[in-house]
């Protein structure tokens, strides 16, 4: 597929003495052309696009500036970029309401009905004719028919007032920092760490969240919240298990892999090559306890899965000839 991109937003700030502006490139709302571009999309052909970052003007091959910043606002589902206008006369029409705003322009990899899901993000071109319902600002506005709407017009819309720029992505950033201290507690209950501090920084984060969220970021905060709780009522019953109910335990007295029932034998199987193991002697024995478990719970485990692979390996001995290891393991397999 090699159609082409072409999806427009007006800038929602502008700065006279740096010479930059700032705005949405791309948002997930319907456009002028009846398509969306997926905020994935963008997020997968942002870091190619931004190895050169060039900002163009009505997608002539004429660069006229630099993107300085660009993001992806993972709760607006839009990319925000701050870009730097170099020349003259491109500039001046900015200021003057000329060019008001951006313009995405590419190549559609892959579309779902008129939902763009992959593309190749070429380059960035500051237009005339913004038409994206999810702008906020702009100089001059224009509706479906290219009609000027008057400033009267404009200030009778009761538009919402454009964010700070050092606040557009607050909500993002606490979502995804929740969740990320969710998995540092994940993982630190796992190595029998204490996870007293974070359970605090989880605390200062929730009162945070009830003054920057709205009441859907909110309730998907309540969600990270719920993982925690089931995480710290599997914690408690994990270190209730024996050394025997795991299949590993490391040099330091981790432990790890739990094999105390078939649920739990199961996820060992699906995570043992995930597992960082202190030898290739621990990992075999590591796997031959998982299957032992495994056959007392009446689970199944196909002959060629990593498991049942590394308990046949053959027995490494102390100076024993690596290439010689390889070519019986590679028997094996043959036979």
């Amino acid at each position: 597929m090699n159609e082409k991109i072409d999806l427009y937003l007006p800038f929602e700030k502008k700065n006279n003495e740096e010479r930059t502006v700032e705005g949405y490139a791309s948002t997930e709302a319907l456009d002028c052309q009846q398509e969306i571009v997926k905020y994935t999309a963008i997020e997968n052909a942002l870091p190619d696009y931004m190895k050169f970052g060039n900002i163009r003007e009505m997608h002539q091959a004429s660069a006229v500036g630099k993107t300085l910043m660009a993001a992806v606002d993972k709760v607006k589902k839009g990319l925000w970029i701050k870009a730097k206008i170099v020349d003259d006369v491109a500039w001046k029409k900015v200021k003057e309401g000329v060019y008001n705003g951006f313009s995405i322009g590419g190549n559609i990899v892959s579309k779902i009905g008129n939902s763009i899901e992959e593309l190749k993000l070429v380059e960035i071109s500051v237009v005339d004719r913004p038409a994206n319902p999810e702008a906020l600002f702009s100089v001059i506005k224009f509706d479906d028919s290219g009609k000027e709407v008057k400033k009267d017009e404009m200030m009778a819309m009761d538009e919402p007032q454009v964010p700070s720029y050092n606040n557009i992505f607050t909500a993002t950033r606490v979502l995804e920092l929740a969740t990320q201290l969710v998995d540092l507690y994940d993982w630190y209950s796992y190595s029998k760490k204490d996870t007293a501090n974070i359970i605090g920084a989880l605390d200062s984060l929730k009162a945070l969240a009830k003054q920057v969220l709205d009441e859907n970021q909110y309730s998907k905060f309540d969600g990270v919240i719920e993982d925690l709780k089931k995480k710290e009522q599997n914690a408690d019953t994990r270190n209730a298990l024996k050394d025997s109910d795991f299949a590993y335990i490391d040099k330091e007295g981790n432990r790890k892999l739990p094999i105390n029932d078939a649920a739990h034998v199961r996820n060992a199987m699906a995570r043992f090559n995930q597992t960082q193991f202190d030898s290739p002697e621990s990992k075999k024995k590591a796997a031959k306890k998982i299957l032992a478990a495994a056959k007392r719970l009446g689970i199944e485990v196909s002959a060629d899965s990593a498991v049942s692979t590394e308990a046949k390996k053959f027995e490494y001995a102390e100076g024993l000839d690596l290439q010689l290891v390889d070519y019986f393991n590679t028997m094996q397999k043959i036979l």
